[in-house]
């Protein structure tokens, strides 16, 4: 399940049985694409699905798994003076927050966990652009 919050509203992937959306992806765009991707494949687990580099064009497509049926992906986009990403937040579900911060001890900076009035525990980190991700293990 992947929530994206932004200024005025969520979006949330949930029961799409009898609707004609068949999925999600948030596009970032970034003058970092290298870091970002760095930070969404090799320390968040996201899986390149697809990658490409054409004359005025670079980017890469994420997803949950390499399935390109997922539901939920994230595109990063290079951009020299990107559009500003102010209010925007992506907060992915994970299965197990102790084990996600094993995995990313010293590669990303981030405190304690913090239990949610609804008993979701979430992790706040900070993408190479300024973009709130938010792990969190527990109820939606």
């Amino acid at each position: 399940m992947l929530f994206i919050s932004f200024k005025g509203g969520d979006i949330l992937m949930n029961n799409l049985e009898n609707s004609n959306l068949t999925g999600i992806k948030v596009r970032i765009e970034t003058p970092l694409l290298e870091k970002s991707v760095k930070f969404y494949s090799d320390y968040l687990g996201l899986k390149i699905m697809e990658q490409w580099h054409d004359e005025g064009d670079r980017g890469v497509i994420l997803g949950l798994t390499s399935n390109v049926n997922n539901q939920a992906f994230i595109e990063l986009s290079y951009e020299k003076q990107p559009k500003n990403n102010i209010g925007m937040s992506i907060q992915i579900r994970v299965n197990s927050l102790d084990d996600i911060m094993n995995e990313i001890r010293g590669k990303i900076n981030f405190s304690k966990p913090e239990m949610r009035p609804w008993g979701s525990k979430y992790l706040y980190l900070v993408d190479p652009i300024g973009i709130t991700v938010i792990l969190f293990e527990g109820k939606l």
